[in-house]
């Protein structure tokens, strides 16, 4: 992983590793046992929930390594969107066929690549994901691409369904930023490059360096649309990665 002294050090991003503090858990926020979040009761009672449901055997271990998803946690992101996507999360977790592990981790509201950074350093599964608190996922999320995993390919990219606020659903029609991807892909990418973008960026340099790459039609994650979002008002900070970004993508200024 690719760290600059002046953003980032490794001391930092093993403090950062360390659990999120209460001030940002807050009580809101619930535990996914199934993640091996803890031994909290909501996490035994989960656990026994996937023993049942034949993602864990009876000796509480996993059948095989698979998935690390790691979480963004911010206190301004509203309670009953961070809501949704907890529940979503346990949802997909439950009816998924391979282990996934949820890793909370924190936000850097003024370096999104440095955030990302940090929460795909969590966890030793071959494969990385992330879902952003303020979205959620679908039941069968997880398992709707557990057939292309089997194929071991660099990266999955998965579509998104982009919810306005007036209520309609729009599927968008090319890749944006989500994607799974192999873990060297992430620990080999520079993040600290790329305060803004850095999902996008990390698209396109994969998609760049690999023939091997697939897509989920069937995964279905719900992107919330925000007119003002906060990556939106720092990216207003960085006009040159912008333009970087509308080159790579054939995109001409609004």
């Amino acid at each position: 992983m690719n760290l600059s002294a002046d953003v980032s050090g490794k001391d930092e991003v093993k403090l950062a590793l360390r659990p999120v503090p209460m001030y940002l858990a807050r009580k809101r926020r619930s535990s996914l046992g199934v993640a091996g979040s803890g031994s909290s009761p909501q996490c035994l009672r989960h656990l026994n929930t996937a023993k049942r449901a034949g993602i864990l055997d009876a000796s509480t271990t996993w059948r095989y390594p698979m998935l690390d998803v790691h979480v963004l946690v911010s206190s301004e992101t509203p309670f009953a969107w961070a809501g949704a996507c907890h529940r979503s999360l346990r949802n997909a977790l439950l009816r998924s066929p391979y282990p996934v592990r949820i890793h909370w981790s924190p936000a850097y509201p003024d370096h999104i690549g440095k955030a990302r950074m940090v929460g795909f350093a969590q966890g030793t599964h071959p494969y990385v994901t992330f879902v952003d608190e303020d979205d959620w996922v679908d039941d069968d999320f997880f398992a709707s691409f557990a057939p292309l995993l089997e194929g071991d390919p660099t990266a999955i990219f998965l579509p998104e369904w982009m919810e306005l606020p007036d209520g309609k659903s729009v599927k968008r029609q090319a890749r944006h930023c989500r994607g799974v991807y192999r873990r060297e892909c992430v620990e080999a990418f520079d993040f600290v490059e790329w305060p803004v973008y850095a999902e996008v960026a990390l698209r396109l340099d994969v998609e760049a360096k690999s023939s091997h790459v697939v897509d989920a039609p069937d995964a279905h994650y719900h992107w919330r649309y925000q007119l003002h979002s906060g990556a939106k008002k720092l990216a207003e900070k960085f006009p040159h990665l912008t333009a970087r970004i509308r080159d790579s993508l054939h995109v001409q200024p609004a």
